[in-house]
């Protein structure tokens, strides 16, 4: 297929003229990027936090039904999808020397209904409007439906230098996780049991219909 003349063709019938588009080697299409990556999305992501109460130590061993946090899809069935592009965890009122891992996962299938937020949970829209999302922050759940595969985004190995109060660490998830409607998503922070530093989560995330 001559992807060239096809390009020009589409060009074409929507107005915008005959002109030539640059191919690369393997004939992609080169392409510049005008605005920033989430700017169109903007409308549809919702930051939320809790940083009100007392944080959640870390977790000492493996995970498998049990994290720290779950961000549960309140949607009904068909609706709108919750796409994790971020998650991060703060410390929240000591300082901590000692290594942390971050790890998300997406609960297997339909989760236990919840139906309302942790204590000082906060969901915000980026675009600064009033829309909220239809999510509920949950602490301390229970998965139901099996272990999921737990995906690590973040660590922290410095065991020498303590860190001050809200000194956070951020992982990408880049919309590789989805939870559908009365699903959900969830995150934990591993750590030594030596570890009893108490974090804050916050996700960053996109509610679409997928």
């Amino acid at each position: 297929m001559d992807l060239t003349g096809f390009v020009r063709g589409v060009k074409e019938k929507i107005g915008l003229g005959p002109q030539e588009l640059t191919l690369g080697d393997y004939g992609e299409a080169l392409l510049s990027q005008l605005l920033p990556p989430y700017a169109k999305l903007v409308s549809n992501i919702f930051i939320v936090e809790t940083f009100a109460t007392a944080g959640v130590a870390p977790t000492a061993g493996p995970q498998t039904t049990a994290p720290k946090w779950l961000l549960y899809n309140a949607n009904p069935d068909g609706g709108k999808s919750l796409v994790l592009l971020s998650a991060s965890v703060a410390v929240e009122d000591q300082t901590s020397a000692i290594g942390i891992g971050l790890i998300v996962a997406s609960a297997l299938g339909p989760q236990t209904v919840v139906s309302s937020d942790f204590s000082g949970t906060i969901k915000t829209c980026a675009d600064g409007s009033q829309k909220k999302p239809q999510v509920f922050l949950d602490d301390t759940p229970t998965l139901i439906g099996g272990t999921p595969a737990w995906l690590p985004i973040a660590g922290s190995f410095d065991t020498t230098n303590a860190s001050t109060v809200w000194s956070a660490i951020r992982g990408e998830a880049k919309g590789i996780l989805v939870a559908p409607p009365k699903g959900g998503l969830a995150l934990d922070v591993m750590g030594p049991t030596t570890n009893t530093v108490l974090y804050a989560p916050s996700f960053v995330i996109a509610e679409v219909q997928l």
